[in-house]
This record gives C-alpha cells, sequence and structure tokens, in this order.
C-alpha cells in the first residue's frame, strides 16, 4: 500500500511539473491572518529601536537590556527576547506594513 501511494505521487509530481505549478507538499505557504503588534512594540519608539539596533548588529538580549535600561520606570514598554525576535524577522519579511513597517 505505501509503495502505491509513493509511486502516485511520484505521478502527480511530475504531472505537476509538466503543467509548471510547484510540486505539492512544496509549495510554501503564508499565513493570511494579520500579525498583531503587542505589549511594548504598540510603541513606535521600542519599534524604531529594535529595527535600529539590530541593524547596527546589536544582539537581541542587548536590545532587551537597552529597553529596559532607556524605560526602567516604564515597564509596558518592556519586550522579551523572544518578542524582540518574532517582532524584527515579522517586520523584515514585510508582514507589519499595516502598521507603518516597510520591510527592509
Amino acid at each position: 500500500m505505501k509503495k502505491e501511494l509513493q509511486e502516485i505521487n511520484a505521478k502527480l509530481d511530475k504531472i505537476i511539473a509538466a503543467l509548471g505549478a510547484p510540486a505539492a507538499g512544496r509549495a510554501r505557504r503564508r499565513n493570511i491572518f494579520s500579525y498583531r503588534v503587542m505589549g511594548g512594540f504598540k510603541s513606535q519608539d521600542v519599534r524604531e529601536m529594535v529595527i535600529q539596533l539590530r541593524r547596527d548588529g546589536v544582539t537581541f538580549n542587548d536590545i532587551v537590556q537597552e529597553i529596559k535600561n532607556r524605560w526602567p520606570d516604564n515597564p509596558e514598554k518592556h519586550v522579551s527576547h523572544s518578542g524582540a525576535h518574532r517582532f524584527y524577522i515579522s517586520a523584515r519579511a514585510g508582514l507589519l506594513k499595516e502598521y507603518g513597517i516597510e520591510p527592509f
């Protein structure tokens, strides 16, 4: 049964390739939903700071620490390491255009 399924999949891939479409299961999927800007990233200052520091080669751990040092009495602007990383990758991929953040 497995061998037959593999043969069918191989034939299907050949047919799809002949039509010029990407092979089944190999097409890149994109999420259709909107990315929300949450937490400290609601602040324009924090967003600009993360992008600028990362462009300058600063690590995400140091970016998080710099944000905490810049706004020590304002914890709603503090972000996590993983949050800064997700924000930067999403911004670079152009997934945050609706917030005025152009891909770079």
